[in-house]
């Protein structure tokens, strides 16, 4: 029976802590030895992990003390997403986000530069975007939110420009920031999302973090 399990744990014996891991990888990242997965490698693995962020690299660096472990991601970059929130508010900015992906992927782990192209979860098999396959014992599904701009009408063309912002994807949080620091006065509306998003907290921080106090930001 196939087995699933979140990036936040595995079990009582090995607790993962993405968070904390993935901060230390961000903030001391060095390049390892990395096994880079062909058709010719071995493709069965006792952990596979489907994504390379933060949550998958956090597992990973987990797992790879307890079997062999394979983590898929076709990216070459790797940003740490949380700091968005901080780019968006003035503190930060995209470029301290970003790390190449294989500084970030742990030692010992074999990493599938690769894209998930399916499940066959009866069969323990991640089907791959090249056509291969790779088998599991425990599979861990980190993959992130893919963010649909487009289903949103008018929005890509004019996101990033005419006031219009957002602090998903790289970059766009670059232009939130630049939008709020010519704000010299008036009222600003924070919200707070009643539907489960990623980093729902991100109007709160920007107004905690950046905001001058001509700005009335109690509404």
């Amino acid at each position: 029976q196939s087995k699933y399990y979140r990036s936040s744990g595995i079990n009582a014996e090995w607790p993962l802590r993405p968070g904390v891991v993935a901060m230390n990888m961000i903030l001391n990242p060095k390049t390892v030895n990395k096994n880079l997965f062909n058709k010719r490698a071995l493709s069965h693995f006792k952990f596979v992990v489907a994504g390379g962020g933060s949550g998958g690299c956090a597992a990973a660096s987990n797992l790879v003390n307890h079997g062999s472990t394979a983590i898929i991601d076709y990216a070459d970059d790797h940003y740490y997403q949380p700091m968005w929130t901080l780019v968006g508010a003035g503190l930060k900015t995209t470029a301290q986000s970003k790390r190449d992906e294989k500084s970030c992927i742990p030692s010992k782990s074999n990493w599938i530069k690769d894209k998930v192209e399916g499940f066959d979860p009866d069969n323990n098999t991640v089907l791959l975007g090249n056509g291969g396959k790779v088998t599991y014992d425990y599979l861990v599904v980190a993959l992130g939110l893919d963010i649909r701009f487009d289903l949103i009408k008018g929005l890509p063309e004019t996101l990033g420009r005419n006031g219009v912002c957002s602090n998903y994807g790289p970059g766009n949080a670059d232009y939130t920031w630049k939008t709020l620091s010519n704000i010299k006065e008036g009222k600003l509306l924070f919200t707070f999302p009643n539907a489960p998003i990623k980093c729902a907290g991100a109007p709160q921080k920007r107004k905690k973090y950046r905001l001058r106090l001509c700005v009335d930001t109690t509404a």
